[in-house]
């Protein structure tokens, strides 16, 4: 039995998209039955997903195209505030208010999904964006459904989700209700499909976690299906399936190679997508599917000789190394005794699992080979800003723990749907978190995680009241059960500190982020890089309450901490030094201010292009020290400098346009004499 799963939802996506501001397809489906004379059969005519042996019986569906989001904004790691250099833009403040939060991200858990792990999870100070949910109950549901692109091997947004979205689900505490999610997904979207259905019994009677990679290969709908929802970003239905995804990723984790190994896998390829495939040489490619290979060459090359002659093909020998002991690489492994439908020399990569494309080579006998590694995601082909992007989300969302649940992975889709302004997904999201929060029990240690989530939720829509209530209630619950320097208490007291901020409680934010400093030393001592943020949050909140000399002490905390670590070419340190010049500025010390914010336009400049925001906001505060010591033509010089910089940056009816010229245009024809 074939399906097709492009038409499959065709039929379960009836209704228009939305375009969202991010120009993000996100449309409304309606689940219905499908019968099976609506099933077609369909034979990969791009490339074939199978080795020597896939299933045996099976041909997969082709599920080569994936879909792509526009570019993401980078969400902070623990620190909630804005930086000293993107504090403010107008003439006579300096620096912005150091509470600025993050922005959303989007999160989605089906209101059946289980959420009784026994794991706690501590909340960053980045607040995460809202998701989707959906379940197969719901007669509507929301799909995280990204527009299609035509290169399925680009290490792309799309890419970059669904891989999050599984790592999640890899690290997840599971329970019995999590099986009955996957079965009751597979049963509303086959649901008249007589012969899935039957297999789908069968799965739910007879299926184990260390049968899980036996049954990927029992009929291709496990595969196909699982393969689709990656490709296309089917975040809800990614969290159905999360024992399926889970259990097959274990299984590979524990019987993965220990040494390394040089396999092989061919596919037929169209000409378009072999041309867009050489574009990648050197680079490091994303295959949206299971990497199935097989180390036994003669068995690949005899297979490609049932591939038929034509000239609107190619026939694709991939020559793959695979080292085990690479660092941050999914893990693969011999899956000849793990199933009873491969063949013994099969080698399976978890989907998802980078390559970089070493040399592509066309041969005489019309065969292309193309030799790759395998390869982490920190190569230098790789867009290391969208790395660094979702690496901040996740770092957000997993709190460094080891074990992640339901309420993590709705985290996780709040803050992608915050990072890339998307508020269908946000408001997703929102709904897992408060779906995990009805349905826990009280007293139940996730209820803490679920406060704080809620908590960042409402802090973010600037439903600042609503976010103190739920932060609040998360204190309450951790102080009860554990000691006040519990460090799970260290996101809450920050997240308490940022929303006291926001509503100008200085005496409440200070309170919580000096809780914080206090946690950090007793944990980590007096000099751990940990506590430069907390010092810069503190400095923060007394510089916007003009008590320079507190801010100046805790700036130079950060400081010595920095310097004392060797860290003085990070961002941070120009952070400190925008602070530390601000506040020498206010106390007339303006040689010394000129000081620091050269050091700290030197730090930003190794990191920033020169007509990057910050760049032209630390040359128009130089200005304006020159002007204060009546310096009125080195004034002008800095003051244009950030002008070109805004003009060729922003649009003319911008403030920070309008105010720089403004600035340019009053300044006096004739020194100020002191």
């Amino acid at each position: 039995v074939f399906v097709d799963f492009d038409s499959l939802y065709k039929q379960l996506q009836p209704n228009p998209t939305v375009r969202c501001a991010n120009h993000a397809l996100i449309g409304k489906t309606s689940i219905s039955t499908v019968s099976e004379t609506e099933l077609s059969a369909t034979t990969p005519s791009e490339m074939d997903l199978s080795t020597a042996v896939r299933t045996k019986t099976d041909v997969l569906p082709d599920t080569s195209s994936d879909k792509e989001m526009p570019d993401t904004t980078k969400i902070q790691p623990e620190m909630p505030t804005t930086t000293p250099s993107q504090a403010d833009t107008s003439s006579d403040k300096e620096m912005s208010d150091a509470t600025e939060t993050q922005p959303e991200m989007p999160t989605t858990t089906p209101p059946q999904a289980d959420t009784s792990s026994d794991k706690e999870m501590s909340d960053t100070t980045a607040t995460q964006p809202e998701i989707s949910t959906t379940t197969p109950s719901q007669a509507d549901t929301v799909s995280t459904a990204l527009p299609q692109i035509n290169n399925s091997y680009a290490l792309d947004i799309s890419y970059m989700i669904s891989d999050s979205c599984f790592e999640c689900i890899t690290s997840m505490k599971l329970n019995s209700a999590d099986k009955d999610d996957f079965i009751s997904l597979c049963q509303h979207i086959m649901n008249g499909n007589d012969t899935i259905l039957a297999l789908i019994q069968e799965f739910s009677v007879s299926y184990s976690p260390d049968k899980a990679i036996s049954w990927l290969y029992k009929n291709q709908f496990f595969c196909g299906y699982l393969e689709y929802i990656f490709i296309n970003c089917q975040i809800d239905s990614i969290l159905y399936c999360r024992v399926f995804i889970h259990d097959i990723y274990k299984q590979l984790e524990q019987n993965k190679c220990t040494s390394s190994i040089r396999v092989y896998r061919c596919e037929e390829m169209s000409n378009e997508k072999f041309e867009q495939l050489k574009t990648f040489s050197g680079k490091t490619i994303a295959p949206k599917y299971f990497f199935l290979t097989n180390s036994n060459r003669e068995t690949i090359v005899s297979y490609m000789s049932n591939y038929s002659s034509t000239n609107e093909c190619k026939h694709i020998l991939f020559i793959i190394d695979a080292d085990p002991e690479i660092s941050n690489i999914k893990p693969f492994a011999k899956i000849g005794s793990l199933s009873d439908y491969n063949d013994p020399n099969d080698v399976l990569f978890m989907i998802g699992s980078l390559f970089k494309i070493i040399s592509i080579e066309e041969t005489q006998d019309g065969i292309v080979n193309i030799e790759m590694k395998l390869c982490a995601n920190n190569d230098d082909s790789s867009d290391n800003g969208l790395k660094a992007t979702f690496d901040n989300i996740k770092d957000q969302c997993f709190d460094n723990r080891t074990e992640t649940n339901v309420i993590s992975f709705g985290k996780l889709c709040f803050g992608i749907g915050t990072s890339l302004g998307d508020t269908s997904m946000r408001d997703v999201g929102e709904s897992y978190i408060r779906d995990c929060l009805k349905r826990l029990p009280d007293n139940h240690p996730d209820q803490f995680q679920c406060h704080n989530a809620l908590g960042l939720v409402e802090l973010t829509k600037n439903n600042t009241e609503a976010s103190l209530t739920s932060f609040k209630n998360a204190l309450n619950i951790k102080i009860q059960t554990s000691l006040t320097n519990d460090q799970s208490l260290v996101q809450t007291h920050n997240y308490l500190a940022v929303a006291y901020s926001k509503k100008e409680d200085f005496t409440n934010s200070l309170h919580h982020f000096k809780q914080v400093l206090t946690i950090r030393k007793q944990s980590d001592g007096d000099d751990h890089m940990k506590l430069v943020l907390c010092h810069i949050n503190i400095a923060f909140e007394y510089d916007k309450q003009n008590n320079f000399l507190e801010a100046f002490s805790h700036y130079s905390q950060a400081e010595m901490i920095m310097m004392k670590h060797n860290a003085i070419n990070e961002p941070t340190y120009a952070n400190i030094c925008s602070g530390l010049a601000k506040i020498r500025t206010h106390l007339t010390q303006y040689q010394l201010a000129l000081g620091y914010y050269e050091t700290s336009l030197q730090i930003m400049l190794r990191f920033v292009s020169r007509i990057h925001p910050d760049i032209a906001l630390t040359y128009k505060k130089i200005g304006l020290v020159y002007q204060k010591m009546g310096n009125l033509q080195q004034c002008r010089i800095e003051l244009e400098k950030a002008a070109k910089i805004y003009g060729e940056t922003q649009s003319p009816d911008n403030s920070n346009v309008t105010d720089i010229e403004e600035l340019i245009r009053n300044l006096p024809s004739e020194p100020i004499l002191s």
